[in-house]
């Protein structure tokens, strides 16, 4: 049987869109006035997977606020609000914080164009909130067809800051303040409840009833199969647990492989967190979804890049759904239709623009990673990055 390559998977994606089979599909996003992208900066997303790359704090990770803030029911006010340490203020006869987008019910509609808008919201009768962002009527002079105002396309959104991705465990140990062996002492005494948890007991934790507390699954074949051909492991359990037994809500995972016991998060590496809660999210995902992934690469080693990207694009052509990246990797990047990729740069005003129709190694020149004329070294450890440092001073001699 002919092994189907990633050029097969994005020929086949390219032909699904020129069909037109996927739905509410988000065609055009365009930013007359939104935090420092270029006046009327207009991205389209000609294909259903769309790479946003540049150096960091270029906006990608904006745009994808943006995004996901597009559909109903959903505001970009999550990520981006007004504090006396950074005020947002709407100033120089741009008027208000704003965006459109165009998208398509079916292959059958005609163009729905949305407009967003910042707002103050404030009455008797509704909570005062100075970041509300607002459907509102159609701005002609910032190059809008529509002549009314539309409902937002209505899709479901998943989002993930894999910087953000932060086990239950790694909130308490690494990330919170206080004595490290009080600490410990507080992972020990809870830990015998989420061990009631993940061997489905009954918790008993003081004074709160079990749903309360957490919740567990256990993932399916299919989800294991998908987490063990990234990872390169062969995992015989995987259990998800969502609970507040370590004082804030968090995540913890209990797993077994062929050639280990069975351990949680406290002994896997934060790449191994980060692609079970991916796979669990996007094997969750409804046909049709808006897929948001903010530097997915963090913690993942080269050879599961490769293998995310794969999956990504079966999950396109399975599911019909629409993602956007925002990215650091040549892997990721690599091999991507130019229509596919957009590239963040700033200018000398120190605004973003973004270029579209760019080939992987020249949005990668531009990041002075130029993939052509060098090699990238993967190192796992700091003995063999001794090593190299070593052989290339006295080979630049």
């Amino acid at each position: 049987m002919k092994q189907v390559t990633i050029d097969d998977k994005l020929n086949t994606i390219s032909r699904m869109k020129e069909r037109g089979v996927f739905n509410n599909y988000i065609e055009y996003m365009v930013f007359p006035y939104y935090k420092n992208l270029v006046p009327n900066t207009r991205i389209d997303f000609e294909f259903p997977l769309t790479v946003l790359v540049g150096k960091n704090g270029s906006g990608k990770s904006s745009t994808l606020h943006a995004l996901y803030g597009a559909p109903y029911w959903h505001s970009c006010a999550e990520f981006w609000f007004s504090t006396e340490v950074d005020p947002i203020v709407e100033t120089g006869g741009r008027g208000k914080n704003r965006f459109f987008y165009g998208y398509k019910e079916n292959k059958n509609s005609e163009i729905k164009e949305v407009m967003k808008t910042r707002m103050r919201r404030g009455s008797k009768t509704k909570v005062e909130d100075p970041d509300y962002w607002e459907t509102s009527k159609p701005i002609k002079k910032d190059g809008m067809t529509a002549i009314k105002r539309n409902d937002p396309v209505k899709r479901d959104v998943i989002y993930i800051d894999f910087r953000a991705e932060v086990s239950a465990f790694d909130k308490i140990f690494h990330f919170s303040k206080g004595n490290l062996n009080e600490k410990k002492e507080l992972l020990r005494k809870r830990s015998k409840y989420l061990n009631r948890l993940f061997n489905g007991e009954s918790m008993r934790f003081p004074g709160q009833p079990d749903e309360k507390m957490g919740q567990v699954m256990e993932l399916d074949d299919e989800s294991r199969g998908i987490i063990g051909n990234i990872l390169g492991k062969e995992y015989v359990s995987i259990k998800v647990a969502e609970h507040a037994l370590f004082k804030n809500q968090g995540t913890s995972i209990y797993v077994k492989t062929r050639v280990s016991s069975r351990y949680s998060e406290a002994n896997a590496g934060s790449g191994e967190v980060a692609v079970i809660q991916l796979v669990k999210k996007i094997q969750d995902a409804a046909e049709y979804s808006l897929v948001l992934l903010d530097e997915p690469e963090v913690s993942i080693h080269p050879g599961a890049q490769v293998k995310l990207k794969e999956y990504l694009l079966d999950t396109i052509i399975r599911k019909k759904l629409q993602i956007v990246i925002s990215t650091h990797s040549p892997i990721l990047i690599k091999d991507m239709p130019k229509e596919a990729i957009k590239l963040y740069v700033t200018n000398i005003e120190g605004e973003f623009e973004v270029k579209g129709n760019i080939d992987y190694q020249e949005a990668f020149f531009d990041l002075e990673e130029c993939v052509s004329e060098k090699k990238i070294i993967f190192c796992e450890d700091f003995a063999a990055k001794s090593i190299i440092d070593l052989n290339y001073s006295r080979n630049s001699i």
